[in-house]
């Protein structure tokens, strides 16, 4: 899962201006792509810890509230 942290922030931080349209969209469809991956891990982590011991643990909560504003950036987008 680093890996994936890792790509996903070194992709995110190739953004520049101005930018070329192809390459946005290749950029918004790899984010959707890790935001998914993020999203999938967390759930499958809720359900397996369940709910209590998943939000007793602060970088749960953080790594929630990531997933939760990536999802409202690609609905809002």
């Amino acid at each position: 899962m680093v890996v994936c942290i890792l790509i996903n922030t070194l992709l995110l931080s190739l953004d520049r201006y101005p930018d070329d349209p192809k390459e946005t969209l290749i950029m918004e469809k790899i984010n959707i792509f890790f935001t998914v991956i993020f999203t999938v891990e967390m759930i499958i982590k809720l359900f397996a810890i369940g709910f209590k011991h998943f939000f007793m643990s602060m970088f749960n909560l953080f790594d929630c509230l990531v997933v939760i504003s990536g999802l409202v950036d690609i609905f809002l987008a």
